[in-house]
């Protein structure tokens, strides 16, 4: 996943979690750490299409689809 997104770094992406079944710490701290990336280049990264689990995980966790991937800048 990491790979993946790093060889798209020059694009806005769309991460589609149609056939995602859980989501764990770790695709959790890749894409955290992409949404910053994107936020500093001025690139967007969405998260789509989470099913319910899905949704409950990310929930769990802290986030929800919309803040999965949205980067707040530090003042």
């Amino acid at each position: 996943m990491r790979d993946d997104l790093l060889a798209q770094a020059d694009q806005d992406v769309v991460l589609d979690a149609t056939h995602v079944t859980q989501i764990g710490g770790l695709a959790l701290q890749v894409i955290r750490a992409a949404a910053r990336s994107w936020a500093e280049a001025g690139r967007s990264l969405t998260f789509e299409n989470a099913s319910t689990t899905v949704c409950d995980q990310l929930s769990l966790l802290g986030f929800n689809p919309d803040t999965l991937t949205t980067w707040e800048a530090e003042t």
